[in-house]
């Protein structure tokens, strides 16, 4: 990662508690001096809704289950993808303005008819409610933060066929791995972005 393209930019780094991202920021600083970070604990996304643009994972370090555990209930909570290109396109021609550039891909072969449900602004326990009336259960918001569900509510709606997905997705910087969890890379990697760094750390 290049620093210089980073120090305007806030980083979240979101761990099991906020003890734990606090020694996590303090070894990030080393690797990337200049850059800000907020200090995050995994309640303040999951219940508050905090969550910036950015973030670097951190898990406990301590027991392997508990922290693929951790990337799993990031990965539900706040990993979503971006839609579809043709649908983020048709998105950003009704909206109006300039959205990032879709990572997704555009399906090859047979044209299928996509549907999904544009839900602007915040999603609060009621306004999901009102969008199960609808049929499609693609449901796209501006961002993972925008939606404000326990993590109760969002295995519900899970369970119901709901399937999220967010124009402006959060970007995984990197994850801040102990030996054993990048080791065990097969059991996490899908959770994650492809193309996330995994800096091991030695405790």
């Amino acid at each position: 990662m290049t620093t210089r393209k980073r120090e305007s930019e806030t980083l979240g780094v979101l761990a099991p508690s906020r003890a734990r991202a606090r020694a996590a920021a303090a070894t990030l600083r080393r690797r990337m001096p200049g850059v800000r970070f907020t200090l995050l604990s995994l309640a303040d996304p999951l219940v508050s809704g905090r969550l910036p643009d950015a973030l670097v994972l951190c898990p406990g370090g301590a027991y392997l289950e508990r922290d693929v555990d951790f990337l799993s209930r990031v990965s539900a909570r706040a990993l979503w993808p971006a839609p579809e290109g043709d649908l983020h396109g048709a998105i950003a021609g009704f909206l109006g303005h300039h959205l990032p550039v879709s990572s997704a891909p555009v399906r090859r072969g047979r044209a299928s008819r996509k549907t999904a449900l544009l839900i602007e602004g915040d999603v609060t326990p009621k306004r999901a409610r009102d969008a199960l009336r609808s049929d499609t259960r693609l449901w796209i918001v501006e961002r993972a933060s925008c939606v404000h569900l326990s993590e109760r509510q969002l295995r519900r709606y899970r369970d119901l066929g709901v399937r999220w997905a967010a124009l402006k997705p959060v970007r995984v910087v990197g994850l801040l791995a102990s030996p054993e969890l990048a080791r065990a890379r097969r059991r996490w990697q899908k959770l994650l972005p492809a193309d996330t760094p995994v800096w091991v750390y030695e405790a």
